[in-house]
């Protein structure tokens, strides 16, 4: 199971990452073209604003590779003992994408208690404000999955699951480099699982279920550093 989620886990985050991945080669491929320019024609570069500089993260160093960048972590669910850590990349005036990775794999095989579970959450984000440090409101799209492994003496349940929905958040500044950001979201989760008893120190298979569940999927309240400012 821990090696079978690790790799599931590991496919997921890879299939989660190359579009962060391309849409920041691409933005700076654009950047790279247009010194040779008066003039931008990216779509993200309004009228008027330097073909150098990516308003969505004005800087005094406008060169600087990862002032659009943002790294996270989600203090409720680190002291849930499950360590999250987000990487967010802003590449619009309007509009950033993040992926969010979670992982808590504790167990005590003595007295059968598991707590193990891992997820990955890719989401795309709109801001209602078009500025670059980004305080204010905005509205996401999230989908993603994950596995886990949870038992507390009795019955254990052991499964994996996929989920979707939106998310509604705001951001506020903490000085120059941090901020806090505050978010939740709704949607849809769909998991299998098998049920199981641990019994003379093996689990003992019971049967398979699927549940659907529709309601609060995330709840974040994030320390957040702005890489590079």
């Amino acid at each position: 199971m821990l090696r079978q989620a690790f790799r599931r886990t590991y496919l997921l985050t890879c299939m989660a990452i190359v579009p962060l991945w391309l849409t920041y080669a691409t933005e700076y491929s654009i950047i790279a073209s247009t010194r040779q320019n008066t003039a931008s024609h990216s779509p993200f570069y309004p009228t008027g604003t330097s073909p150098f500089v990516n308003p969505a993260c004005p800087t005094d160093d406008n060169d600087a590779p990862f002032n659009c960048w943002r790294l996270k972590t989600n203090l409720l669910y680190d002291a849930a003992l499950m360590p999250s850590v987000e990487i967010e990349y802003r590449f619009g005036p309007q509009w950033s994408a993040a992926v969010e990775g979670n992982m808590a794999w504790w167990h005590n095989g003595n007295k059968h208690k598991y707590y193990q579970l891992a997820t990955i959450i890719p989401e795309a984000r709109y801001w209602f404000k078009a500025q670059g440090n980004r305080r204010g409101h905005y509205v996401g799209l999230l989908a993603g999955g994950g596995w886990y492994d949870l038992q507390n003496g009795g019955r254990g349940y052991k499964g994996e699951g996929v989920l979707a929905g939106i998310a509604y958040g705001y951001l506020f500044p903490v000085g120059k480099h941090f901020a806090f950001e505050a978010s939740i979201g709704l949607g849809y989760i769909r998991t299998w699982y098998e049920e199981y008893l641990p019994i003379d120190r093996h689990n003992v298979y019971q049967q398979s279920s699927k549940l659907d569940y529709f309601g609060p999927v995330k709840l974040r309240f994030a320390w957040v550093w702005a890489i590079g400012k």
